[in-house]
């Protein structure tokens, strides 16, 4: 037998399984039952419809309300020097701040998002429905990480049209913000006023809904309560940090 003829053999056999998988193919397609076909297909494309016109923007909405993990950083020695936290040489991430009263405070505040999102707004303060004069409140915000530039620093006056102060004592920056998985770091000036246990929030606003993540600051005089760490691996090994010794 030729090569030639060879050829020929393979390609009839080739041509007799495709005709066997069309035969097989028609055959069921004969047998198959109709309307329960039309049934499956129908309830296919409804729960398609659900879940992405309905059930995935709820779940969205809903992961919106807690966009972030938010923590006030103690960073490390001389990045910057802090005068109410006593620094070592790692940074740490704590829940609860523990502030000297009556002292305008630089504060820095850890942004870990959970989800992408594009912020429209972001305001900070303590006690949205308290109405007390003396609770603390931030008067100025800064970036940390910008030494020179537009977006160094931002107060409530004429140069920054979208800072503000409302009447419950919460700043207000109006920027569109993109977050992704990048940690931010924000910044504030606080004046620390009466001694008390405050609750605060870090808001932000979506196109969608408003989020956010809840803190404390607690105004001692002295301050010696200890801050308790909740970087990872740190809460691990119950790491704390100490307040400063106020002059």
């Amino acid at each position: 037998m030729t090569r030639g003829g060879d050829s020929r053999y393979h390609a009839a056999d080739g041509w007799l399984w495709v005709a066997a998988v069309m035969a097989a193919i028609s055959a069921m397609w004969a047998a198959l039952d109709w309307p329960m076909a039309s049934a499956l297909i129908g309830a296919t494309t409804l729960s398609l419809v659900w879940y992405t016109q309905i059930f995935r923007p709820w779940r969205r909405r809903r992961q919106l309300r807690r966009p972030f993990d938010a923590y006030f950083l103690i960073p490390s020695a001389g990045r910057p020097a802090l005068d109410y936290a006593q620094q070592n040489n790692r940074e740490h991430y704590v829940k609860k701040l523990v502030l000297p009263p009556h002292k305008e405070i630089p504060i820095q505040i850890v942004l870990e998002p959970r989800l992408s999102f594009m912020q429209r707004e972001l305001y900070f303060g303590c006690g949205e429905h308290l109405a007390d004069e003396e609770k603390p409140r931030a008067t100025e915000w800064y970036v940390p990480f910008v030494r020179e530039g537009v977006r160094k620093s931002g107060k409530p006056d004429s140069e920054h049209p979208g800072h503000f102060t409302d009447t419950n004592g919460f700043y207000h920056v109006r920027e569109n913000y993109l977050y992704t998985s990048d940690t931010r770091v924000i910044g504030f000036k606080l004046l620390t006023g009466r001694t008390g246990t405050f609750r605060a929030q870090v808001y932000t606003v979506t196109d969608d809904v408003r989020g956010q993540a809840d803190l404390k600051i607690k105004v001692q005089e002295p301050p010696k309560t200890r801050m308790r760490c909740y970087r990872k691996w740190h809460r691990i090994l119950l790491c704390s940090v100490k307040p400063a010794q106020q002059a």
